[in-house]
């Protein structure tokens, strides 16, 4: 009797995860860099943890009649030089660089990566949410979460430190 009570505690802890119901993705279109109208800004909220390190930044592609401008800022908050404590303040901008368009076949090639990637199993943990907006309404919206440590070594993705090190001045994190 025991092993039977074992073997269903066993067989519904590990069922959980498969009968947990993913977020209504359907209701929005996915996104894309490539595939930004004119207007369109998409926003990435990146945050990155490891064993010896904690990113946080924020991307935005905004779509012009020109092309797609990548600009951000590092969400950080700075830390006092006397207590060490984080110290409120605005976020700090960088500069904006216009994307070709195999950065931006790689961008969307990323997204489409992270979608179908799965968990990982490296110890640093990328959470990434993006946010497509049209006219100031939200038309697509994913969160993904990342630890293969594989993002951008095949030269078709990018990593999003590859996006941040094209806009951060290099005294930046």
């Amino acid at each position: 009797m025991q092993s039977i009570k074992r073997f269903i505690l066993t067989f519904l802890v590990m069922a959980a995860p498969l009968s947990a119901k993913e977020p209504d993705s359907k209701s929005f279109a996915r996104t894309s860099a490539y595939e930004m109208k004119p207007g369109d800004v998409v926003r990435i909220d990146y945050t990155s943890r490891g064993c010896f390190h904690w990113a946080h930044h924020e991307l935005v592609l905004t779509r012009t009649e020109k092309g797609v401008s990548l600009t951000g800022a590092n969400l950080q908050l700075p830390a006092d030089e006397k207590t060490n404590k984080p110290v409120e303040g605005e976020k700090k901008k960088w500069r904006s660089v216009d994307l070709t368009e195999d950065q931006l076949a790689r961008i969307d090639r990323t997204f489409e990566y992270l979608r179908n990637c799965g968990r990982g199993g490296c110890t640093t943990v990328n959470n990434i949410t993006l946010t497509q907006t049209r006219a100031g309404k939200t038309i697509a919206s994913e969160s993904m979460v990342d630890a293969t440590c594989h993002l951008g070594s095949d030269g078709k993705t990018i990593s999003f430190a590859e996006l941040i090190a094209l806009i951060s001045p290099k005294t930046d994190p």
